[in-house]
């Protein structure tokens, strides 16, 4: 199980890695929905709109409210940071991803929903599993 979090409607949703797949319970703990996952998830953000951006192993996607991908990103598609494992993520106000490279060349990367890098870590810094810019207006999704 990695980053299990409370979202805006008091259920909790938790990446489930040997599961390969993003579970959400009710505050009682009762089962509610479940997204499906090609790899093992580490984090799960639900947007303001109610979608939700998973990310993990090597690719990040987003999924609408009837569980339907709308964008996806692989780790291939950035060469220039060694994409190991996408681990800890923040949405930005922009709609912007602020991802942990877990063990990657880069450990730290903001990128665009153009799949471009906005910002990146230097190369060498240790293996990170979290990350979250405290300098961002609001409430940060994480």
């Amino acid at each position: 199980m990695r980053n299990a979090r409370q979202i805006a409607n008091g259920n909790f949703r938790v990446a489930e890695e040997s599961a390969k797949a993003v579970w959400e319970y009710d505050p009682e703990g009762q089962f509610v929905r479940e997204f499906k996952t090609a790899f093992a998830p580490y984090s799960a953000v639900r947007l303001n709109n109610g979608s939700t951006v998973i990310c993990g192993q090597n690719s990040i996607f987003e999924v609408d409210q009837s569980g339907r991908e709308v964008w996806a990103l692989d780790g291939k598609e950035l060469p220039a940071i060694g994409v190991r494992w996408f681990a800890g993520m923040q949405v930005l106000p922009g709609r912007n991803l602020l991802v942990s490279n877990a063990g990657g060349s880069v450990g730290f990367v903001e990128i665009g929903r153009d799949k471009r890098i906005v910002w990146q870590s230097g190369t060498g810094i240790p293996l990170g599993h979290g990350i979250q810019a405290l300098n961002v207006d609001g409430i940060p999704l994480k």
